[in-house]
């Protein structure tokens, strides 16, 4: 869950903003992705692309030693977080939210 989230974190910021953001984990050989995923040191971009909350829940959803990874205890340890106070869980589940980034064709590309 962890290099998922901070890919899709890193791209919604990149579509938001049309910055050039590279995906931390990006390679064309996939050997290379999961090395980079199981060793390479943590980068983020500065906190103005990522919040020092959303900073904190992808180090720590990112832990490589699994049983000190956020989420390992259950569920509500990620809901817990200080990423997560304004999210309605209910609501989520209920699927009521509406997207914030909504793209127009063609504009993915």
């Amino acid at each position: 869950m962890g290099p998922f989230f901070m890919e899709i974190s890193i791209f919604i910021e990149k579509f938001r903003n049309n910055i050039d953001l590279s995906p931390p984990f990006y390679n064309e050989n996939t050997n290379k992705i999961n090395r980079k995923i199981l060793s390479e040191p943590l980068h983020f971009p500065g906190p103005d692309i990522v919040p020092p909350s959303a900073k904190d829940i992808l180090t720590k959803l990112l832990n490589r030693k699994p049983e000190q990874r956020l989420g390992m205890s259950g569920a509500s340890e990620t809901k817990a977080h200080s990423f997560s106070h304004s999210i309605d869980w209910r609501k989520l589940l209920q699927r009521k939210y509406e997207p914030t980034l909504k793209p127009n064709d063609g504009q993915m590309l």
